[in-house]
């Protein structure tokens, strides 16, 4: 055995080298004031039996480390640290999977209550290049070395009667700061090393037979040499050795670990419930002494995570997060760890993190202060074992935080004595580098280096009941099943049927709808069956072709083969019928059948139900079903959307029958199918450096429907958005294909007549045709698809303020909304861009902190109050950089991007996160107060807008339209009224609502949202706002009973404000009928709740009705797409004539 003992201490601290001296083999000398370090290292045929044999079943190389919780002041010589607990690293030689499970067995056969059981238990670091060994794996636990120190005693010391320091020397672990634990099968050695903190320590050794022990008294000069290098100097006396005296001894060493600047703590926010956030609170943002100027050196902290708890790589992937808790990068997150599982049941001991930490700039030469920062790490814990009393504690070890510099190329760390490697971290980096370590500090003077803390659990003397609901559900799941069985039986008794007829509808059920026959059946048939035989085909997802009939009280379905008469029609995709419902569930219906065809199919479809049994039925082609009026509703046949997907540049589509005219601009010209929705379009669109000029705030809905409804944003240089739209292909009730553009359309007449001229297709390029089938609530045919012209792409920065109701009004009359809110209208979004735009300060006519004039001008009221939020939006250029941050979906749609997102690329984060995730119970909640407590209703409308202060968010356009999937998932209802901007005339419609809704009020029924205002251009479209229009948008939660009576409400009192404010302002000077013209500049929205029009009062909203209504006509004489509401509200031309 060869012993060496290292005492490092401060050169202030020095002995004389005379005072020690070496007599008959024994070394005996002074105190000296010394951190010291001893190394054992055996031979194998040292070992006693009890440690050779249990390694002997571990080929490879071994290194187990364990260091204390105790705080301790590292010497210079000796400053690498590994993280409290047991740390074991094994690379095997042989196969890992046997080996790994023998080491488990050993290693609690010397440590003792240890969770190592098999491979599972280890993790898998990766591979260093070129050291020639195999994988390495990791084990981690928490462990105070108690019951290794009794094992090491009664083997070690046991073997050796003549060393009667033997035992002293073991039990003397127990105030150790670190241990190491060596063996190597190709060195055939194992080495115990060990490291007591500073203390006052006697120079003394005893002979031992056959062993040779060697004292180092050593002083560290941290400035001598290289940055790299360490300078020692001191004397070196052993024994047995025939020198008397100490050797001096003065040198240089390369030091692959130093001692850097400044300390650190750790700590836990709180509070901090399942999601705790780690504070590093670090004294220095000064580099290591030697690099202050000289860069090339980074911070790091490397975190060994117990089973408990967990980092999420892909959350510590968001580099704008990142930089907003001092944390650069993720260089390092071993893997795998499973998110969900709970810790009971993962298998590997847990993880290791290698975090790049973004100190902030150090301080100037002006101070030598150093400056203190923090660091914070999001961190998750895992779900526990039950625990008496419901709480379970769980410990984390704090990191090992430390600087990393290159040293010169031929630098060999490996020469110096007390070089250590394989701590883990150091495999993550380069062979050269070398490792300034930060002290780590308590934060509270006499607490250790591991963090603990309480984590809820479930209560052991709670679990009765848990155990109880449990096994009363299954119970009753179990019963359910029999019942169905047996319901089931019952049909097996039917008599044979009749031959059953080919039937061409495929049934699928859906992901979303388990659909029961029974509630769906006509003539005890399901819905679209076959009408000649009571047995109809049925394909299921996985392509099992079955029968179904109606049997009694129920059906009876069987398997099927496919008959040999097989017609030579296509299958038409459809799916069983089922209930349907519009957004808040006002308008619930069920269709007598829905089918799915693609572009392609959609013709021969719309063909076959033109000539078959089912022409007399009315068909309806379906959006995202978000609409609140009736547009979509039938009882006959439902085209859904799904597939009527296509998304191409103009310029690749063949054949190519478009105009080679440079005016049109052909590469901002993108087709999109009409079920594509604009969430896919706006992805695309961007792909391809593309984007809308303006958008509603709803990315969810087709295309189709969006158009056909007339939406719209609040850019008051563009209108509906139909004015994206150059060309669409109507497929008429025959099947027939007409395009329908504006007279100076993009399609070459030549060319279309002679790739796609014949009689089931046509080409119409009219003024009058085109504006009347922008908005055609779906009353002339389906549309297949749609051509759109749209803007280079742009970036946004929305800037949201609260103001007063009287600010409002005071800084808008006069028409001075074309001064707040008209940018360029020539120009698109791109280049409007390039001009930073000019910010008001609120005494210049504008609102202060917002763009004067803005891009994008909204305003959000609380109608039974003054609060006022006002919401611009202005455009940017698109910063590469910045874009490839930036998803395709505003955010803030999981928990831990919402919550931890940087605040320049986020909106308010915990109103957003609650809304989607909870919106269905947070309109429970708001409902059940509003039935309760009315009154409450103003106040929570106040709080509702002052949730969504944030000082500036910046996103792609799209993103920034789109108010976020949680608000526009939570069912509501809504109405949009249009009100001219003309004379001011909407700030008269703003003080007849807030009139109108005290008045409500008063009698219990209140807005249970607040009220958008927006403003739009005026529009081509026949159906469209044909003026610069304010829209009022009311919303009302769904449950919101009033909200119909509320809606008429408004709408009434608006026309009869309007009728008398146009009525003074024109009747004298122009001698018109001003009150009729101020009653009729009152306009609804198509796509939501209204108050339904009678003939005389849309003919004056809408003065081109009649031309409308005449071409709706000729395009579909039959009335196939009019729905019972349509026929109702939208009379015939003549009607109107005569009204």
């Amino acid at each position: 055995m060869k012993r060496r003992i290292t005492l490092a201490h401060k050169p202030e601290h020095g002995i004389d080298p005379a005072a020690v001296r070496l007599i008959d083999g024994t070394i005996s000398g002074p105190e000296v004031l010394a951190a010291k370090q001893e190394r054992l290292v055996f031979s194998p045929d040292e070992l006693p039996d009890e440690v050779a044999i249990p390694l002997s079943r571990c080929p490879g190389q071994l290194h187990v480390r364990w260091g204390a919780s105790s705080s301790y002041e590292s010497p210079e010589l000796l400053s690498s640290r590994v993280s409290p607990g047991l740390h074991v690293f094994y690379s095997p030689t042989e196969k890992p999977e046997d080996k790994l499970t023998l080491l488990c067995s050993s290693l609690e056969l010397f440590f003792g209550g240890l969770e190592c059981s098999d491979p599972a238990s280890f993790i898998k670091l990766p591979s260093t290049d070129g050291d020639g060994r195999s994988d390495t794996f990791q084990y981690y636990q928490t462990y105070e070395p108690d019951h290794l120190i009794s094992r090491l005693e009664s083997i070690l010391c046991a073997s050796r009667p003549d060393d009667d320091e033997c035992s002293a020397r073991v039990r003397a672990l127990r105030d150790a700061v670190s241990v190491d634990i060596f063996y190597d099968t190709k060195q055939d050695i194992l080495r115990l090393e060990a490291l007591w903190a500073s203390d006052r320590f006697t120079v003394g050794v005893k002979p031992v037979n056959g062993h040779r022990t060697e004292i180092g008294i050593l002083a560290t000069d941290p400035s001598g040499g290289e940055v790299h290098e360490l300078g020692v100097g001191g004397f070196l006396i052993s024994t047995p050795d025939e020198k008397k005296e100490p050797s001096l001894l003065a040198f240089t060493v390369p030091s692959r670990h130093r001692r850097a600047n400044g300390s650190f703590s750790a700590k836990f926010l709180s509070p901090h419930g399942l999601h705790p956030t780690l504070q590093l609170a670090v004294s220095s943002a000064t580099p290591p002494v030697g690099f202050e100027d000289q860069g090339g050196c980074s911070l790091h902290a490397y975190l060994t995570l117990p089973k408990t708890i967990f980092a999420d790589r892909y959350q510590l992937a968001d580099d704008l997060f990142m930089l907003s808790k001092n944390l650069s990068s993720l260089r390092y997150a071993s893997h795998p760890v499973d998110l969900e599982m709970p810790a009971y049941k993962t298998p590997a001991w847990g993880s290791t993190v290698l975090l790049d930490l973004a100190p902030p700039p150090a301080p100037g030469t002006s101070t030598d202060e150093p400056s203190a920062w923090t660091a914070e790490v999001p961190l998750h814990l895992r779900y526990m074992a039950p625990a008496q009393g419901g709480f379970s504690e769980t410990q984390v070890p704090y990191p090992v935080v430390f600087w990393t510099c290159r040293a010169a190329e031929d630098t060999t760390f490996s020469v110096s004595p007390w070089d250590r490697a394989s701590l883990g971290y150091d495999a993550l980096f380069e062979p050269r580098t070398v490792f300034w370590h930060v002290e780590p500090h308590p934060e509270t003077t006499g607490d250790g280096l591991v963090m603990k803390t309480e984590v809820p659990v479930l209560a052991t003397e709670k679990s009765g009941w848990v155990e109880i609901g449990t096994a009363g559900t299954i119970l009753i799941g179990f019963v359910w099943v029999l019942y169905s069985l047996f319901s089931a039986a019952r049909g097996v008794t039917t008599p044979t049927a009749p031959s059953p007829t080919w039937v061409i509808f495929k049934y699928r059920s859906t992901n979303v709808h388990r659909v029961t026959f029974q509630k769906i059946r006509l003539d005890k048939l399901p819905l679209g069956g076959n009408p000649i035989t009571p047995w109809t085909y049925i394909l299921g997802n996985d392509g099992h072709l079955g029968e179904i009939a109606w049997v009694e009280d129920g059906y009876f379905t069987r398997d099927a083969s496919l008959p040999m008469n097989e017609p030579t029609e296509p299958w038409i995709d459809s799916v069983v019928p089922y209930e349907l419902a519009n957004d808040g569930r006002l308008l619930v219906w069920t269709p007598a059948m829905m089918l799915c065809p693609s572009i392609d199919e959609l013709p021969g479809v719309m063909g076959w139900l033109h000539r078959g049994l089912l022409s007399g039925k009315k068909i309806k082609a379906g959006g995202s079903f978000h609409a609140w009026s009736n547009i979509a509703v039938t009882d006959g046949i439902q085209i859904v959307p799904w597939n009527l997907k296509l998304l191409t540049r103009a310029t690749e589509e063949v054949p190519p029958v478009y105009k080679q005219n440079a005016k049109f601009e052909h590469h901002l010209l993108i087709r999109g199918g009409s079920g594509n929705t604009l969430r896919e379009l706006n992805q695309y669109a961007w792909e391809q450096g593309l984007g809308f000029p303006a958008l509603g705030g709803f990315d969810g809905q087709t295309i189709g429907g969006m158009f056909n409804t007339g939406t719209h944003g609040s850019v008051l240089t563009t209108s509906h958005l139909v004015d994206a739209i150059v060309s669409l292909d109507l497929i008429q009730a025959t099947g027939k294909l007409i395009r329908i553009e504006p007279a100076d359309g993009i399609t070459d007449p030549a060319a279309f007549a002679a790739e796609c001229g014949c009689n089931d297709a046509r080409l119409t390029q009219d003024d009058g045709y085109f504006n009347a089938v922008l908005i055609n609530m779906g009353t002339m045919g389906v549309v297949a698809s749609y051509v759109l012209k749209l803007t280079p792409r742009y970036h946004l920065k929305e800037v949201r303020t609260q103001s007063s109701i009287s600010e409002v009004k005071e800084k808008l009359s006069g028409g001075k909304i074309y001064s707040l809110s008209s940018v360029a209208a020539s120009h698109p979004p791109s280049q409007i861009a390039q001009t930073p735009p000019r910010i008001s300060d609120g005494s210049d006519g504008g609102f202060r902190g917002h763009p004067y004039p803005a891009y994008h001008f909204e305003l959000l009221i609380n109608p039974h109050g003054t609060k006022v939020v006002i919401t611009t939006r202005h455009p940017l250029p698109v910063d590469d950089s910045a874009d490839a941050k930036m998803h395709f979906q505003p955010p803030g749609r999981d928990l831990i991007r919402t919550l931890q997102r940087g605040a320049r690329f986020s909106r308010s984060r915990i109103p957003t996160w609650f809304q989607e995730r909870f919106g269905l119970l947070l309109v429970t909640i708001v409902d059940t107060l509003i039935a309760l407590l009315p009154p409450l209703v103003p106040r929570l409308n106040d709080t509702a807008m002052a949730s969504l202060m944030r000082e500036a968010y910046i996103d792609r356009s799209f993103n920034v339209f789109n108010i976020g999937p949680g608000t526009n998932d939570i069912p509501a209802l809504a109405c949009s009224i249009f009100v001219p901007v003309e004379n001011d005339a909407y700030l008269i419609a703003l003080d007849t609502i807030q009139k109108t809704a005290g008045e409500f009020a008063a009698k219990g029924m209140y807005n249970t949202a607040p009220l958008a205002m927006r403003f739009v251009k005026g529009s081509r479209a026949f159906l469209g706002i044909r003026e610069d229009s304010c829209s009022f948008e009311f919303i009302f939660t769904a449950r919101t009973a009033h909200a119909q009576r509320v809606i008429d409400g408004y709408d009434a009192a608006l026309r009869d404000a309007l009728s008398s404010f146009f009525h003074d302002a024109e009747d004298t000077e122009k001698h018109i009928d001003g009150a009729a013209e101020g009653k009729h500049r009152v306009r609804v929205h198509w796509g939501q709740m209204m108050r339904e029009p009678d003939a005389k009062t849309l003919m004056g909203m809408y003065p081109l009705y009649p031309r409308w209504r005449e071409i709706r006509d000729e395009l579909d004489p039959g009335e196939v797409f009019l729905n019972q509401w349509q026929a109702r509200v939208l009379p015939k031309a003549g009607a109107v004539g005569d009204v």
